[in-house]
């Protein structure tokens, strides 16, 4: 089974840099597909708005795959993920995360 859902959205948030906290706008068009064992490819497209800095164009690339195997009487399910961050303006990757956990 394929599944494809495509998702919009927008986020004020705060950020400290230093000793001041500082605005930051977000918008966001996010992509998934699963397919078969649980993966999970999803890419998100931020529209960066800084009261502080230039503006900036993030790509976030996220990878995740969960086992069918339920573990321990909660049936927790054991992924893995990977997060990359791409800044268009520096134009180079800004970020990469790795991690697993139980779900």
């Amino acid at each position: 089974m394929v599944r494809l859902s495509l998702r919009f959205g927008s986020r004020r948030a705060r950020f400290r840099f230093g000793e001041a906290w500082q605005p930051k706008h977000r918008g966001m068009l996010e992509r998934d597909t699963i397919e078969g064992f649980r993966l999970s490819d999803r890419l998100r497209v931020e529209g960066r708005y800084f009261d502080w800095r230039d503006d900036d164009i993030r790509l976030r690339n996220e990878i995740t795959v969960e086992a069918p195997w339920k573990l321990m009487p909660l049936a927790l399910k054991p992924y893995l993920e990977e997060k990359i961050f791409y800044s268009t303006n520096a134009g180079r990757f800004e970020a990469n995360w790795r991690g697993g956990e139980l779900a």
